[in-house]
């Protein structure tokens, strides 16, 4: 069951895309006749009677109709409005892309039959209906209006969630490292508007302060199981997650039945939800049953596309970089002594070991195996390369990486030897992707703290990598460098 908020940004949604769709037939008109094409191809053959409006300067507004109503049709039958929780929001633009394609290609069809049924209703028709240059010019802007709306409303709804505003509080059953990690998943991620507000643990004092994730926020217990009725009424809780893996079935039960009588959604993460794998959900002979993927390979189009976009991009980026990398090369020599590039031996694709480079932002005393600086105020970063680490030109070198093959533009991050000869085999699973220049990890709020202590990410782009969510990750990287973050 949807909350009023839900519903009222499932409408927002909606009526957006109608009026997008409107403003961008009317800009993409006024665009064609601005360019002065109206002279040659839009003529006083263009019949305002075949539109049914009477004002000429209003052409557009017929397929705009056709146009928005095909796509509220499609999106509301595939559920496209409601919110979406996936990282960096990649499967709502995904919907936005279908949607909008496939609004496209109808509304052509649409306009194709039309005008046959025209043709056969006057035998003599010869009036031309629509221009394909306003359709083309139409369909993009709508389609860059309505991404940077969703972009917005994403960025103003987590605004309000770090506000407090637009949440439902929800209560976490369990302080152990699971209901840790769903705490800190539902913190991330606000398209469901969760706010978890305290936790109920059997086994931690009350009052004890849990720690989220390092460096960052932190939660209370508030009690036992036994307070459960009293924290939802007096914190006004809509959800209870149960994250009490080695809990007995009774309490599991006693829990719903409580939840089930005070109407509040409840919902159990079981202990498969801390393994980074792919589990999914089946029905075998009416049986519900969970199945862990092991198998997290792609297709051999996604490689063979991803590696040539690598090439072609490192090229287009690389020519034009090279005075921009003279420069910072020269800077680097007068800053402080030592070489103008950093390298060192890192973990690459299965474990394979490859030379990684970057333009030296420390000063050579500093210790190549250490981990990395936390701030920019570490001593041992150079004033120039504390300028490199804030623009991220400390990078550049690692377009050499990408045309070796050692790395590709999207990927984890490659981590050095001695940490990788930590990992357990769930951790070494993020070494199945060829490292990357940036990611997911990158783009977090967690991006200042090791690698190696925040995997979630790589795991999620093992599983869900996709051309798709490399353009999205490389679209936003480019805005986390314009701000210098």
């Amino acid at each position: 069951m949807r909350t009023k908020i839900e519903r009222l940004l499932y409408l927002l949604r909606l009526f957006a895309d109608v009026v997008i769709v409107h403003i961008a037939f009317y800009l993409g008109y006024h665009t064609y006749m601005g360019f002065g094409f109206a002279d040659k191809y839009l003529a006083h053959n263009m019949r305002t009677t075949v539109y049914y409006l009477p004002d000429k300067e209003h052409l557009y507004l017929t397929l705009a109709v056709v146009f928005s109503f095909i796509l509220v049709v499609y999106n509301v039958l595939r559920k496209y409005y409601r919110g979406d929780n996936s990282v960096l929001n990649v499967k709502e633009y995904q919907h936005i892309i279908s949607a909008y394609f496939f609004a496209a290609i109808f509304t052509c069809a649409f306009y194709f039959v039309y005008y046959i049924y025209l043709q056969n209703v006057e035998k003599y028709f010869t009036d031309k209906l629509f221009s394909r240059r306003i359709f083309c010019y139409s369909f993009a802007y709508a389609f860059i209006m309505a991404i940077c709306f969703r972009a917005f409303l994403n960025w103003f709804i987590m605004k309000l969630h770090k506000k407090g505003l637009l949440v439902r509080n929800c209560l976490i059953l369990g302080a152990g490292n699971n209901g840790k990690l769903v705490s800190r998943r539902l913190m991330r991620h606000t398209a469901h508007h969760y706010l978890p507000v305290c936790f109920l643990d059997d086994f931690i004092e009350k009052g004890t302060e849990i720690e989220i994730e390092k460096g960052g926020a932190k939660l209370k217990v508030e009690g036992t199981i036994e307070d459960l009725v009293r924290i939802i009424k007096e914190r006004d809780i809509t959800s209870v997650f149960f994250c009490m893996s080695e809990a007995p079935a009774e309490k599991i039960f006693s829990v719903m039945d409580t939840c089930y009588s005070m109407k509040v959604p409840f919902y159990f993460t079981p202990r498969l939800y801390t393994i980074p794998q792919v589990i999914r959900s089946y029905e075998i002979a009416g049986i519900f049953v969970l199945s862990i993927i092991h198998d997290f390979r792609v297709s051999w189009y996604y490689n063979f596309v991803k590696r040539l976009f690598d090439i072609c991009f490192a090229l287009i980026i690389f020519l034009p970089a090279l005075p921009v990398m003279f420069i910072i090369a020269l800077a680097i020599k007068l800053d402080s002594k030592g070489p103008v590039l950093f390298s060192q031996e890192r973990v690459g694709l299965r474990g394979k070991k490859f030379t990684m480079y970057k333009f030296r932002s420390m000063y050579t005393e500093a210790g190549g195996s250490e981990l990395k600086p936390k701030s920019g105020r570490d001593p041992r970063i150079t004033p120039v390369g504390h300028f490199l680490r804030i623009t991220s030109l400390d990078e550049l070198p690692q377009i050499i990486n990408v045309l070796k093959g050692e790395m590709s533009f999207v990927g984890p991050r490659p981590e050095m030897t001695f940490i990788v000869d930590t990992y357990d085999k769930w951790q070494r699973l993020r070494l199945e992707v060829k490292p990357g220049i940036t990611g997911l990890w990158q783009l977090s709020a967690e991006r200042n703290l090791p690698i190696h202590e925040n995997l979630d990410y790589d795991m999620y782009y093992l599983q869900e990598r996709s051309l798709l969510l490399d353009m999205v990750i490389i679209f936003k990287t480019f805005f986390f460098v314009a701000r210098g973050i």
